[in-house]
């Protein structure tokens, strides 16, 4: 490296023992912090001065600040088996703007338990709070550290990245190496994953009742999701990754962009959460529906908010830069723009299976409710949904999509008078004598008749050929087009019964042409991700023998990441032709 031209240095890895410093006054700055430190413990003398990588205010008290501090020097200063030390400061060696008597009481850890806050921005571009917190017996700071180097993303990375965005860590002193509670592994593994998930777990309980909020789950590709109980709403996202080092993320770590473009979606959507609580809050005629007619609603396996589950998973499985295609569909821009009751008003999507139709309507939903939110004052637009799913009985029916749809009516925040709203629905409710809603009939009605107060009602319904008895809703679904009601996109395959009801209306065929270059984006990143290297040959193999099957694609990648050589990859794929070709 002596070759290298002047001014390049190169970055040599290492992993110094970091401390957090915690009770720093609020005037200490950087420097006077590396003077103070290097001062108290001698470390220049050593050839070892303390290194600075943050120093933020603290989450309990303004007029305090924390920092995160390492030097090879200190850790023979602060020796094990202790991890905290407590020191009574005189603050002008921290700081040279208090008096001289005054003293600070600053307490040096390794541990990070509690919170710790890794940056703070000025107070009028603060949005959020981005807090991460470890699993199970990981260390709080360490299990975001890169593997044998000081390089921490969430202190080094986040805050140049994520405006906006406070950037906490909080930490919990659990072991149970020693513990009896859990008669064996099985038993520890069935009663949570990592207690990280389990201190969220709160949380994600209220955010599943909450129409704004949305929660990010990153897993190792490995693991295994929707068991019994796991209903609140979260994205899921695979990382390939092992448990443990599935967010130690490098410098220039592609899986930290996955990452850092899911943070910044929410953080785009924050401000107008806000704004719209606010108008809400200062609303006279705003009023929350009672816990008896959400319980009313609810199917017997689920919350009312469900299919915010099934969008937030069809989102989570979409590769960046696809399904934007429809958008260049002349036939979907004038759906988009058709008017309620228009011929156009109806528009049917329809593919083979597995092309990924569930994964372009939760494209499209997530626009529309998007769009309606940036611009709450002037888009008139409000959008309902359902996914119907034939492996499930709570919402393969016309009664169960109809459910979903009149409990989104009672949280729409396009709702003029949503007291009139709710009294109305407590009238039916009152009228069924039931305990649970069990007429779709009714709810239908009552769905419709409320639409007709609504200025752009759009509503998007993915896998119709799902829906048992789907001749009794498709007679409804176009009832409520001619009525001047909503207007409808729609997605199946072409089965019969379909096609029977919804011939002349129009139509959008998802062809392999359509997806072509969505799947070609899709191989492209995954080939390189999975095995390190960008190989054409499977990309345009895989591509020659898919046939526009989104689905097939990943299951095909899922099988050639166990095979360790290009030969053995180019074998499956030589013989998966056969397997294709039967299909």
């Amino acid at each position: 490296m002596s070759n290298m031209s002047k001014g390049w240095r190169l970055i040599e890895p290492k992993s110094d023992l970091v401390y957090r410093v915690r009770g720093l006054p609020a005037e200490c700055n950087e420097e006077t912090l590396k003077t103070g430190i290097d001062d108290a413990f001698s470390l220049r003398e050593e050839g070892s001065p303390v290194r600075i990588h943050s120093l933020a205010a603290s989450t309990n008290s303004v007029s305090e600040k924390t920092a995160t501090i390492s030097s090879p020097a200190l850790a023979r200063r602060l020796t094990a088996p202790s991890e905290e030390w407590i020191f009574e400061v005189p603050s002008q060696s921290l700081t040279s703007c208090l008096e001289d008597h005054a003293q600070a009481r600053v307490i040096i850890d390794t541990h990070f338990q509690g919170f710790t806050a890794l940056y703070t921005p000025p107070a009028e571009e603060h949005v959020v709070d981005c807090v991460a917190i470890s699993g199970l017996n990981f260390h709080a700071f360490n299990s975001f550290k890169a593997r044998g180097m000081d390089h921490m993303w969430l202190r080094d990375d986040l805050p140049k990245d994520l405006s906006g965005a406070r950037i906490l860590l909080y930490g919990y002193d659990v072991k149970i190496s020693d513990t009896d509670s859990f008669q064996d592994l099985e038993g520890l593994a069935s009663a949570f994953r990592s207690l990280g998930g389990l201190l969220l777990k709160e949380a994600l309980i209220h955010m599943s009742r909450d129409p704004d909020a949305r929660a990010q789950t990153f897993s190792e590709a490995s693991a295994t999701h929707g068991r019994p109980g796991e209903n609140e709403a979260h994205d899921i996202q695979a990382i390939n990754s092992t448990h443990s080092e599935m967010v130690k993320f490098g410098i220039g770590d592609p899986r930290y962009q996955l990452v850092v473009g899911f943070l910044k979606d929410f953080i785009a959507t924050a401000p107008t959460i806000v704004e719209a609580r606010s108008h809400q809050s200062n609303n006279p005629d705003y009023v929350e529906p009672s816990g008896d007619l959400t319980k009313w609603l609810a199917p017997r396996s689920y919350e009312c908010s469900h299919y915010q589950d099934d969008l937030h998973a069809a989102l989570s499985s979409r590769h960046p830069n696809t399904c934007q295609w429809i958008y260049r569909k002349s036939v979907f821009q004038q759906w988009l723009s058709s008017e309620k009751g228009s011929q156009a008003a109806l528009l049917w999507l329809h593919a083979i299976p597995g092309a990924g139709k569930t994964v372009l309507s939760s494209y499209a939903i997530d626009n529309f409710l998007s769009e309606s939110y940036l611009d709450a004052s002037q888009n008139e637009q409000e959008t309902f949904y359902f996914f119907f799913n034939n492996a499930d009985s709570e919402k393969n029916t016309p009664l169960a999509a109809a459910r979903a749809l009149v409990h989104q009516l009672l949280r729409s925040a396009k709702v003029r008078n949503k007291r009139r709203l709710i009294e109305e629905l407590e009238t039916v409710q009152r009228n069924s004598g039931q305990s649970r809603a069990l007429n779709f009939q009714t709810l239908w009605l009552f769905f419709a008749s409320q639409c007709k107060h609504l200025t752009r009602p759009t509503l998007v319904l993915d896998a119709l050929d799902e829906c048992e008895q789907v001749h009794v809703f498709l007679s409804d679904l176009h009832a409520l087009v001619e009525h001047g009601s909503v207007n409808i996109f729609a997605t199946s395959r072409r089965e019969a019964e379909i096609i029977k009801f919804l011939d002349g209306v129009q139509d959008l065929a998802m062809s392999p042409e359509k997806v072509h270059d969505d799947i070609n984006a899709y191989l492209k990143d995954e080939v390189s991700l999975s095995w390190g290297f960008s190989n054409a040959f499977v990309r345009s193999r895989i591509m020659h023998i898919c046939r526009g099957i989104f689905l097939w694609v990943e299951l095909m990648l899922e099988e050639l990441k166990s095979e360790q050589t290009v030969m053995k990859i180019k074998d499956v794929l030589v013989k998966s032709k056969l397997v294709k070709s039967k299909l």
